[in-house]
């Protein structure tokens, strides 16, 4: 080959490539701009896509303005995120949007810098010529000092002569108009000059045109990942993503209890998404921590914490803290008064009960308070039902001494959670906090809002129902599932079995050398169903978190583009649950001392007659049919007794009773 004066390369997949679509970047730095200044921003704008095309339209306006001057339709990424900047943030201040420029473009470059690398032929290629001067002519909205730090950090082992980048000329290679400049500056003659690069237009058409040497630059395989991720992208702007198509397949099988584990895998997304959301909307809100009740909060923390780790965002996320809680601890110190209107947030929920399960749902010894009951003949064990219409209990608390001794346990654990909570950096103030809970209607939430009513506390929860006591006026609350996902929530038993941890329920505060802790209950045997079955599943869900976060980061995802296969994850899980893990259920021991005053078991024997009856009989099918409502998980125990096909045609059944619903 001859001798060349100046042998010029593109930069874009001719000596670096991505591993995502190149508008995906762009995409990232809209998510950045989307979470990190979401107050600054005009509520029309509040939206990755729309900040993407926004971005889009400065970059239109800019090119016509640069032809309207004589030149090509270039511009340079300080004068788009200028521009846009200028039109998305309520205020104009022009120091912050300056300062903001600088972050974004440095924001941008370290994305770059994640998803580049040096095209594996591009070396070989660039040895087989002979020349004496290299150069870069890249068709680029940032500088050549963005280009050239991406090219040390991804390895080229060539130094440049001579770096051109359209926008710092306002000519491009498209047009041809870059190659006749570069001529001029660099007092070229046309047979001097050797081109490579990979566009059939600008990178072989015009400068052949111009009669510049050219070569075609292509790598088949390196094509195929480019076409590939074009394919998704497409997909993606017409609102068919699949994230599926972005997984990676692998599998490790050096762990105990394989099948929950690997399961979890499967179902890991559903859990990422609903921790990933949380974090997006923390960091909107611009805390500083996300608080996550025990006890499904420490599993949750977990995820929020690899999360932060692996960072999608390159935004700083709020760190996440475990507060120690329940409807126990939280309930008594809530209560501001000893009246019968008061004990409705319990009887609404709990129409029927016990004193016994009263003092129990209190977390009161109710030894003390025999004696006064007697007074009005009530037996400790007996079941009252509507407890505020029955004349013994309206007198009871009407009676001094039970209304002091109560009062007094009352004030003095609302003092000492209130320590616990200060201790945790939270108090009766007028910031936001941030609470996440698995749900099922925010009762703690509403007892810390009584506790500290200054405090607008925002709560998010996997899944809410409606609301059966007044929302106190500082509470807000958001659920993740929503919409046709509510129908999965008909029994919440699993998901609090799944999310569970060992360390116990909180029933209260104390303080031990000096030191505010709380106090707990821990069953023995509950936590056998957690080592044996419920960790492995954790496990699995929490291995998959730091590929999830790459995917995310990549891709430029945000929780709202993985809903879907969230949802169908969840779908799977209450549906089609793993055969281990159904079984772990049925041994399970649930805590239901709030309300109830017990623990519940959930141990059931498979109904011979009722189920050879309904094989015969309507009422059979019926009875059948109600027993399986009983287990409060009706596809688990289907599937640990092998019922597959019968689970199949109850999960029909179930969709035909959401659709004939939905219709009404």
């Amino acid at each position: 080959m001859s001798s060349y004066k100046l042998l010029s390369l593109d930069i874009w997949d001719t000596i670096l490539r991505r591993n995502c679509h190149p508008d995906e970047i762009k995409l990232h730095t809209a998510r950045y701009i989307y979470l990190k200044y979401f107050s600054k921003i005009e509520d029309e704008y509040k939206n990755v896509s729309i900040l993407l095309n926004e971005r889009r339209r400065a970059e239109g306006i800019i090119g016509k303005k640069r032809v309207a001057e004589g030149f090509d339709d270039e511009y340079k990424l300080s004068e788009v995120f200028s521009v846009l900047l200028t039109n998305i943030f309520i205020e104009k201040d022009q120091k912050i949007i300056k300062d903001a420029v600088t972050e974004l473009i440095e924001i941008e470059l370290q994305q770059e810098k994640d998803v580049t690398y040096l095209d594996d032929k591009i070396v070989q290629t660039i040895d087989t010529i002979d020349y004496n001067e290299l150069a870069y002519i890249s068709d680029f909205y940032s500088s050549k000092q963005f280009l050239n730090s991406l090219l040390k950090k991804n390895g080229f082992p060539y130094l440049f002569n001579h770096q051109i980048v359209s926008s710092e000329y306002s000519f491009n290679k498209r047009s041809g108009r870059l190659f006749s400049e570069i001529q001029k500056v660099l007092n070229l003659n046309l047979n001097e000059q050797f081109h490579i690069g990979d566009n059939p237009h600008s990178d072989y058409a015009m400068p052949l045109a111009k009669g510049i040497h050219a070569q075609e630059y292509i790598n088949k395989k390196e094509m195929k990942k480019k076409e590939h991720y074009e394919k998704l992208f497409k997909l993606r702007e017409q609102g068919e993503i699949n994230y599926k198509d972005y997984l990676p397949q692998n599998i490790d099988d050096d762990i105990a209890n394989r099948d929950v584990y690997y399961y979890a895998q499967k179902q890991s997304i559903f859990f990422f998404t609903f921790i990933l959301k949380i974090v997006e909307e923390s960091i909107k809100m611009g805390v500083e921590k996300v608080y996550y009740f025990t006890r499904e909060g420490e599993f949750f923390s977990k995820i929020h914490k690899l999360i932060e780790t692996y960072n999608p965002f390159k935004v700083p996320i709020p760190k996440a803290e475990v507060l120690e809680v329940s409807r126990i601890a939280t309930f008594s110190p809530s209560i501001r008064e000893v009246t019968l209107e008061e004990m409705m947030r319990i009887w609404n929920m709990y129409s029927t009960q016990s004193l016994q399960a009263f003092f129990s749902t209190i977390n009161v010894q109710e030894d003390e308070f025999i004696d006064i009951l007697d007074r009005y003949s009530i037996k400790l064990k007996e079941n009252i039902q509507y407890p505020w219409l029955d004349s013994r209990v309206q007198n009871l608390f009407k009676d001094l001494d039970f209304k002091t001794k109560l009062s007094n346990i009352f004030e003095m654990r609302r003092n000492i959670f209130y320590d616990y909570l200060k201790s945790k950096d939270i108090e009766n103030d007028e910031k936001n906090i941030f609470i996440v809970d698995i749900g099922w209607r925010g009762t703690i939430q509403d007892n810390i809002s009584y506790i500290l009513p200054k405090k607008q506390i925002h709560g998010y929860y996997l899944g809410l129902f409606d609301f059966i006591n007044y929302q106190p006026h500082n509470v807000k609350k958001y659920s993740f599932i929503s919409g046709e996902a509510q129908k999965y929530l008909k029994h919440v038993a699993p998901l609090e079995m799944i999310c569970n941890s060992p360390s116990g329920s909180v029933v209260g505060y104390e303080y031990i050398n000096g030191k505010i802790t709380a106090s707990k209950i821990i069953d023995a045997e509950e936590n056998k169903i957690f080592e044996q079955c419920t960790s492995y599943f954790q496990d699995g869900v929490l291995s998959k978190i730091e590929e999830h976060c790459a995917i995310v980061k990549k891709h430029a995802f945000t929780s709202e583009i993985l809903m879907k296969d969230a949802y169908q994850a969840l779908e799977s899980l209450i549906t089609h649950p793993n055969k281990e893990l159904a079984q772990a259920f049925f041994n399970l021991s649930h805590n239901e001392s709030f309300g109830l005053g017990k623990f519940v078991s959930k141990k059931i024997d498979f109904p011979t007659r009722i189920f050879i009856k309904a094989l015969i009989t309507k009422k059979g099918k019926r009875d059948f049919l109600a027993f399986l409502e009983k287990t409060t998980w009706p596809q688990a125990f289907l599937i640990v007794n092998n019922l597959l096909t019968i689970n199949k045609m109850y999960n029909k059944r179930e969709q035909r009773i959401y659709n004939s619903n939905s219709e009404k």
